[in-house]
């Protein structure tokens, strides 16, 4: 078998044993619980030398480059090594890969840009640096198992607007602003993340 077999037959083989040990779970655990049997699968897999190294690496390469995209289910990514046989077409293209690559550019801009848990908002300071919070649940929401932004994706935010859309539109975004309220003094813009695609709509 070449690679891209290996890798179809072995994600095949994480999907089936997914579905035969998940228990009826609430939603919101869910992810949560595939994804340990997912790793739990690919360290036995690994360690019983059940498949090729290379086809087992390609697999782990996939999860690592989702969950540097937020996109923390793995059971998905393992969902399109099935469906593409083996192969995941421009997952480097997605429009959840292209927010990656504008968040590193609003870091690199001095902005505090974090998608993480709801508890996470009270621990930031909002005197420090411009904020742009998101929910991770959103992010997950939001997004599609292929990266696709499917609806907009609320973000709280402090500091210049006007400079987060630059950098935004760079990477093919639109922020729009809906409500603001006074944190600390500061003002906070509930906003909403959208594409050309979704404004058109």
């Amino acid at each position: 078998m070449n690679t891209h077999e290996v890798v179809y037959s072995a994600a095949t083989s994480c999907l089936l044993y997914v579905r035969q040990h998940l228990t009826h779970l609430p939603c919101r655990e869910k992810v949560s619980a595939t994804n340990h049997l997912v790793t739990r699968w690919l360290s036995s897999a690994e360690r019983r030398n059940l498949y090729p190294r290379a086809g087992l690496r390609e697999i782990r390469s996939k999860l690592k480059q989702a969950k540097k995209s937020n996109n923390t289910d793995l059971l998905s990514i393992i969902h399109l090594l099935v469906e593409g046989s083996g192969q995941i077409h421009n997952l480097d293209e997605s429009q959840l890969a292209q927010l990656q690559s504008a968040r590193l550019a609003l870091l690199t801009d001095g902005w505090w840009i974090k998608f993480t848990e709801p508890q996470e908002w009270h621990r930031v300071d909002l005197n420090d640096k411009p904020v742009c919070f998101g929910l991770r649940s959103d992010v997950e929401r939001c997004f599609d198992h292929l990266g696709q932004l499917i609806e907009p994706l609320p973000l709280y935010v402090t500091g210049e607007r006007d400079e987060l859309s630059a950098v935004l539109e760079r990477f093919n975004f639109r922020l729009k602003s809906e409500t603001s309220e006074s944190v600390e003094g500061v003002t906070v813009w509930q906003c909403l993340l959208t594409t050309g695609e979704l404004n058109e709509c």
